[in-house]
Protein backbone atom coordinates (compact mmCIF):
# COMPACT_ATOMS: atom_id res chain seq x y z
CA UNK A 1 0.00 0.00 0.00
CA UNK A 2 2.33 2.51 0.86
CA UNK A 3 4.44 1.91 -2.32
CA UNK A 4 1.20 2.97 -4.38
CA UNK A 5 1.51 6.08 -2.38
CA UNK A 6 4.92 6.60 -3.83
CA UNK A 7 4.09 5.49 -7.18
CA UNK A 8 0.99 8.59 -6.87
CA UNK A 9 3.42 10.97 -5.80
CA UNK A 10 6.29 10.27 -8.78
CA UNK A 11 3.15 10.20 -11.05
CA UNK A 12 2.42 13.79 -10.10
CA UNK A 13 5.88 14.78 -9.87
CA UNK A 14 6.15 13.48 -13.24
CA UNK A 15 2.84 14.72 -14.77
CA UNK A 16 3.94 18.14 -13.82
CA UNK A 17 7.43 18.44 -15.20
CA UNK A 18 5.82 16.99 -18.39
CA UNK A 19 3.40 20.25 -18.09
CA UNK A 20 6.26 22.64 -17.34
CA UNK A 21 8.20 21.11 -20.36
CA UNK A 22 5.25 21.21 -23.19
CA UNK A 23 4.39 25.04 -21.38
CA UNK A 24 8.02 25.89 -22.20
CA UNK A 25 7.49 24.94 -25.26
CA UNK A 26 4.23 26.83 -26.33
CA UNK A 27 4.70 29.92 -24.16
CA UNK A 28 8.18 30.60 -23.64
CA UNK A 29 9.06 32.61 -21.03
CA UNK A 30 7.97 29.35 -17.99
CA UNK A 31 9.52 28.86 -14.82
CA UNK A 32 8.68 26.04 -12.04
CA UNK A 33 7.79 27.24 -8.81
CA UNK A 34 7.71 25.03 -5.71
CA UNK A 35 6.88 21.82 -7.47
CA UNK A 36 3.65 22.00 -8.88
CA UNK A 37 3.09 25.99 -9.78
CA UNK A 38 4.55 27.67 -13.22
CA UNK A 39 5.16 31.37 -13.66
CA UNK A 40 4.58 32.36 -17.39
CA UNK A 41 5.41 35.50 -18.62
CA UNK A 42 4.09 36.51 -22.20
CA UNK A 43 5.90 38.66 -24.61
CA UNK A 44 4.32 41.71 -24.23
CA UNK A 45 4.65 40.96 -20.11
CA UNK A 46 1.65 39.80 -18.79
CA UNK A 47 2.09 37.49 -16.41
CA UNK A 48 -0.02 33.94 -15.08
CA UNK A 49 0.33 31.47 -12.26
CA UNK A 50 -0.57 27.76 -12.94
CA UNK A 51 -1.37 25.55 -10.05
CA UNK A 52 -0.85 22.07 -12.24
CA UNK A 53 -2.13 19.82 -9.64
CA UNK A 54 -5.44 21.96 -9.02
CA UNK A 55 -5.53 22.66 -12.79
CA UNK A 56 -6.14 26.61 -11.77
CA UNK A 57 -4.71 29.50 -13.83
CA UNK A 58 -4.10 33.20 -12.33
CA UNK A 59 -3.89 36.15 -14.74
CA UNK A 60 -5.51 39.68 -15.00
CA UNK A 61 -5.38 39.38 -18.99
CA UNK A 62 -8.63 37.14 -19.61
CA UNK A 63 -7.23 35.90 -22.91
CA UNK A 64 -4.05 34.46 -22.21
CA UNK A 65 -6.27 32.91 -18.75
CA UNK A 66 -8.11 31.13 -21.71
CA UNK A 67 -5.67 30.01 -24.03
CA UNK A 68 -3.22 28.63 -20.65
CA UNK A 69 -6.03 26.48 -19.48
CA UNK A 70 -6.93 25.61 -22.88
CA UNK A 71 -3.74 24.15 -23.58
CA UNK A 72 -3.40 22.79 -19.54
CA UNK A 73 -6.71 20.89 -20.53
CA UNK A 74 -4.90 19.28 -23.86
CA UNK A 75 -1.77 18.53 -21.73
CA UNK A 76 -3.88 16.62 -18.87
CA UNK A 77 -5.87 14.85 -21.04
CA UNK A 78 -3.02 13.66 -23.26
CA UNK A 79 -1.80 12.12 -20.01
CA UNK A 80 -4.72 10.61 -19.00
CA UNK A 81 -4.55 6.85 -19.91
CA UNK A 82 -7.77 5.62 -21.80
CA UNK A 83 -9.98 3.60 -19.90
CA UNK A 84 -10.67 -0.39 -21.46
Amino acid sequence: MEQLGEESKDNDKMEVLVVYRLMKEQFGDVTLQNGHCIDITSPNGMTAQVNVTKGSVECTDESLSRHIKDTLSRIKAALTPLQV
